[in-house]
């Protein structure tokens, strides 16, 4: 388990090796989660094709109002790679955005 130290724009986690990761806070438009984020099934473990509609529907009734837990990403090119998260990101991509 990782500790978590909140400083504000950016999150240090403390991984088991001791070793201190610093990430940043970092906001993606609702229209651009899809095309700005992917997420690897190798790194995530989760099994992106058992998140459907009904699968995420009371994660979608929430999401359009507010995001309350970050995901974790890292930054791989141009895109961001969730690490934790891909849930909400699939929730997001759910949603019709509204501007």
């Amino acid at each position: 388990m990782a500790e978590m130290t909140d400083t504000g724009r950016s999150q240090v986690f403390t991984l088991k090796t001791g070793r201190k990761v610093t990430f940043r806070f970092v906001r993606v438009p609702a229209s651009e989660v899809e095309s700005k984020t992917f997420v690897n099934q190798e790194n995530n473990g989760r099994d992106q094709l058992a998140l459907t509609r009904e699968s995420l529907k009371s994660i979608i009734q929430t999401i359009k109002f507010q995001q309350f837990f970050p995901c974790i990403g890292i930054k791989q090119s141009e895109r961001i790679e969730i690490l934790d998260g891909s849930r909400r990101r699939a929730s997001a991509n759910f949603c019709p955005y509204r501007p």
